[in-house]
């Protein structure tokens, strides 16, 4: 709907929390009701700083220093909860050496991908990967076998091998667009792959809504944090379909606030899977009644 009031703002059909994001704050809520002690994470539980924030408010402890092997040997005693975009198996063992607890609140996707490409593996099949590099999902994913053939999304080498068919699986939350036009690529090469097109259906409508966008939209704004892939990837795919148009990134309010705007013109407001409405909703509010 378009609001009337000064500045007009229309939002994306579809933005926000997936469902993904929703069962990792309601797990680690879980964990954090029902057991006593202290409750670390390795890293991010999902890419947006806000959240984080106020997780580390809420008493959980976020290890950020050297490797995960190393902030895991860090703990002493307490429970330590995997973030939403998977885990290398061996860390889990790490924890029980170590006498830790530890719960999982990997997305339910990233965990189907991950039994699938252990599938294609145990039948001896080859399979290619494509993610971004040093991603945490990609490297979880990797873990699983090393002669898992990774193909790096941003820079895209298809690497030969013996058999005419492989499997190919994907991070979940790359851009369509761009996944296409790899896929075809070793299509070109292999033409009895297998894709299995693992872009989250979340990921991919918020990306399709972009095609909301109509021709008199001036501005588009994605909000989120600058860590997040599915955020990155909402932008990235704007700008490739909308040459014409002024294309944004903020994660903050603040952020907001600092850039000048022509209040004559329309905006298009959409964002990430890991931005919550605590963001979206303020910024809606301050961009409609600018004047």
């Amino acid at each position: 709907m378009w609001y009337n009031q000064n500045m007009e703002v229309k939002k994306a059909s579809i933005y926000g929390f997936c469902e993904g994001v929703k069962y990792a704050l309601n797990y680690v809520a879980k964990v954090k009701n029902e057991i006593d002690g202290d409750i670390f994470l390795l890293g991010n539980l999902l890419h947006n700083k806000n959240i984080m924030d106020e997780l580390q408010k809420n008493g959980i402890k976020v290890l950020t220093k050297s490797t995960l092997e190393d902030r895991i040997n860090s703990i002493e005693k307490g429970t330590v909860i995997f973030s939403a975009h998977g885990h290398d198996p061996k860390l889990e063992k790490l924890c029980e050496k170590k006498g830790l607890n530890f719960k999982d609140a990997t997305c339910p996707r990233v965990i189907k991908n991950m039994q699938e490409i252990n599938k294609a593996i145990k039948n001896k099949e080859e399979v290619f990967y494509i993610g971004i590099k040093n991603h945490e999902e990609s490297n979880a994913a990797l873990s699983l076998n090393k002669n898992i053939h990774f193909i790096d999304y941003q820079n895209p080498i298809i690497e030969d091998v013996n058999k005419n068919k492989v499997h190919v699986f994907n991070q979940t939350t790359l851009s369509h667009l761009a996944l296409e036009d790899i896929y075809q690529k070793i299509q070109k090469k292999y033409p009895q792959a297998i894709l299995h097109n693992d872009i989250c259906h979340a990921t991919y409508l918020r990306q399709k809504a972009l095609d909301e966008i109509k021709e008199d939209i001036f501005y588009v704004i994605v909000l989120g944090d600058e860590t997040s892939s599915n955020t990155k990837r909402l932008k990235e795919i704007a700008e490739t379909k909308y040459k014409d148009k002024i294309v944004l990134l903020f994660s903050t309010l603040d952020e907001v606030k600092k850039y000048k705007f022509d209040c004559s013109k329309k905006i298009f407001l959409t964002a990430g899977a890991s931005t919550p409405d605590s963001i979206i909703n303020p910024i809606a509010e301050y961009l409609k009644n600018l004047n």
